[in-house]
C-alpha cells in the first residue's frame, strides 16, 4: 500500500514538473529564463535585460527600443526581458542570482522598472510558493532565510516549494481551473490584486505603520555592481501621481547605479492607462522611446 502511494506521488510530481511551463503565460515565461539568459550572453553588445513585472510587460515595446538605440548610434543591441507578473524587489534579487549571476550570463545593462511598493522591503514576501518553486536555487536558500524569509512557517512553505512542483505550483492549478470555469475570472482577479496592493500601500501609510525599509533594493544594486553590470532603476508612470521614496534613489546611487524618474512622461494622461494601472499602446510607445534615449545616454557616458 505504501509503495503504491509513493509511486502515485512520484508520478504526480513528475507530471507537475512536466505541466508547469504550460500552466499559464507567466509560468511559460519563467521556464524560458535559461534560454533568455543564454541568448543574451551570446548576443551582440550591449546586452540589455529589462527586469520587472506587468508594468514593464505592458509598458515596453522591445522592438521600438532596439530601433531607437540603433538610430542613436548604439549598434544592434541584444534585448530581452524577465517580467513575471506580480513580482517585486525580493523576487528580482533571486531571479538575477539564479538565472544570470550563477550561470555567468550577466548582461551589460539591466533596467529595473518599479513603482513605490515594489522597491520597499515587504515582510513576508508576497508569493512564497512561487519564490521557492521558481526563483530560489538551493545555493540561495541560506541568504533568503537570513534576510528575507524569517519565520518558521514561511521558511517551511518556501522549502517545500523548492522541493516539490506539486506544492509550489498548487495555487496556479487552482487559478487555471477557475479561469476556465468562470468567465471573466482573470480580469476580476487582476483588478482584485491591484485593489489589494493599493489597500496595503494605504495601510503602510497609516500613522501607526512601521517605517518602510529599503535593504533589498540596495542589495540588488550591490549585486549588479559586483557583477560589473550597469543597473538602471526606473520609477515608472502610473495614471495617478505617486511620491517616490528618496531612500530608493540614495540606495541605487550609493552603489554606482543609475536612477531615472519616468513618473511624469510628457503628455501622458489617465486615458493612456486603459485598466487604470498598466500603460496602453500610446503610453507604451512614449515610454519605449524615452527609456531607449536614457539607455543610449548612459552607454555614451560609460564609453
Amino acid at each position: 500500500m505504501l509503495l503504491a502511494v509513493a509511486s502515485f506521488l512520484c508520478l504526480l510530481e513528475v507530471g507537475a514538473r512536466f505541466a508547469a511551463p504550460y500552466l499559464d503565460r507567466d509560468r511559460g515565461h519563467i521556464h524560458d529564463f535559461p534560454r533568455i539568459a543564454e541568448d543574451l550572453s551570446q548576443g551582440e553588445h550591449p546586452q540589455i535585460l529589462f527586469l520587472g513585472n506587468s508594468l514593464t510587460l505592458h509598458g515596453l515595446d522591445k522592438e521600438i527600443v532596439k530601433t531607437e538605440l540603433n538610430d542613436l548610434g548604439i549598434g544592434q543591441p541584444t534585448i530581452d526581458w524577465a517580467v513575471p507578473v506580480g513580482t517585486d524587489v525580493t523576487d528580482w534579487i533571486y531571479i538575477f542570482e539564479q538565472y544570470f549571476e550563477e550561470e555567468n550570463e550577466v548582461p551589460d545593462i539591466i533596467i529595473v522598472g518599479f513603482v513605490r511598493h515594489h522597491a520597499r522591503d515587504h515582510k513576508p514576501t508576497k508569493r512564497l510558493r512561487r519564490l521557492g518553486r521558481h526563483f530560489l536555487s538551493f545555493a540561495d536558500i541560506e541568504e533568503c532565510f537570513e534576510h528575507d524569509v524569517l519565520t518558521f512557517e514561511d521558511r517551511a512553505e518556501v522549502l517545500l516549494s523548492t522541493l516539490s512542483a506539486v506544492y509550489g505550483d498548487q495555487p496556479n492549478y487552482r487559478e487555471t481551473v477557475l479561469g476556465e470555469l468562470l468567465p471573466g475570472f482573470w480580469g476580476a482577479e487582476k483588478r482584485f490584486n491591484h485593489s489589494m496592493e493599493q489597500l496595503q500601500e494605504a495601510s503602510n501609510q497609516g500613522k501607526n505603520a512601521p517605517q518602510p525599509t529599503f535593504t533589498r533594493i540596495r542589495r540588488l544594486a550591490q549585486k549588479f555592481k559586483e557583477s560589473d553590470c550597469l543597473g538602471i532603476f526606473v520609477a515608472m508612470p502610473l495614471p495617478e501621481p505617486w511620491d517616490t521614496d528618496p531612500e530608493v534613489e540614495a540606495a541605487v546611487l550609493s552603489e554606482g547605479m543609475v536612477y531615472v524618474d519616468a513618473r511624469k512622461l510628457e503628455s501622458l494622461t489617465a486615458e493612456d492607462f486603459p485598466d487604470g494601472y498598466h500603460m496602453g499602446e500610446r503610453a507604451k510607445e512614449l515610454y519605449s522611446h524615452f527609456i531607449a534615449k536614457e539607455i543610449a545616454n548612459q552607454i555614451k557616458k560609460k564609453n
